[in-house]
């Protein structure tokens, strides 16, 4: 999995990493809550890794121009494949345009999250699939657009009673578990004396098997956690 995801590291990981994937992300570049430009802009990294510039710290009042040049000094730097803007927090004007320059001005690819993507020509970043959704299915709102996909071990669930079904977040995975190799996942029923708890989730497995169904749909890259699917 580590030689066909990005996976994202922190300063603190990339620092204590014994062997740091071939395919890796330096996680949680800011907008600075102190200057016009970034924070823990990375200082070095392995050629053909990807910067992620998150707003943790929403823009406000920070220089494109500033925040362009500090990302390009670091991709030309550190000879980086890509640049992931990873905005989610939504309706943010001055996020949304930081998007757009930065989207047209960086020196190299740039993908951007699905709530700031859909006026942009570049790659769209698209969030986890939920395990009951198939991916043809998750990505076809997207047609014709470069898609990054997030990677994550989710798990869900339904709990079905005579009320009817509703969702509820599982306590643990249950022991004996069914794979389902179209939606990529593992899945599990529970039987109790007033309702019936459904629960969905992905392994490492899936990931793996859900990165082959990815490649031939045409997805261009995935992107996830080191600290989460790096074993």
């Amino acid at each position: 999995m580590a030689n066909g995801c990005y996976l994202a590291m922190t300063a603190a990981e990339f620092q204590n990493c014994s062997s740091i994937p071939t395919r890796s992300a330096w996680l949680s570049c800011h907008f600075s809550p102190y200057t016009k430009g970034l924070s823990n802009v990375p200082g070095q990294l392995p050629p053909g890794a990807m910067v992620i510039l998150d707003d943790a710290n929403p823009v406000c009042g920070h220089d494109p121009e500033a925040v362009r040049a500090q990302l390009d000094a670091a991709v030309k730097r550190n000879q980086c494949s890509c640049v992931l803007l990873d905005f989610q927090k939504p309706d943010n004007e001055e996020t949304a345009a930081m998007a757009v320059y930065l989207g047209n001005k960086l020196s190299c690819p740039v993908g951007i999250s699905h709530l700031y993507a859909n006026e942009m020509n570049c790659a769209v970043l698209l969030p986890p699939i939920p395990p009951d959704v198939p991916l043809a299915k998750y990505i076809q709102p997207w047609a014709g657009r470069e898609i990054w996909l997030e990677l994550a071990m989710d798990v869900m669930g339904y709990r079905v009673s005579r009320d009817g079904a509703a969702s509820f977040q599982p306590a643990c995975f249950p022991e004996k578990s069914f794979t389902d190799e179209p939606l990529c996942c593992h899945y599990a029923m529970e039987l109790y004396d007033d309702h019936i708890d459904f629960t969905l989730w992905r392994t490492a497995e899936d990931l793996a098997l859900l990165m082959e169904q990815a490649e031939k749909c045409g997805i261009s890259q995935c992107v996830g956690l080191w600290q989460e699917l790096h074993q």
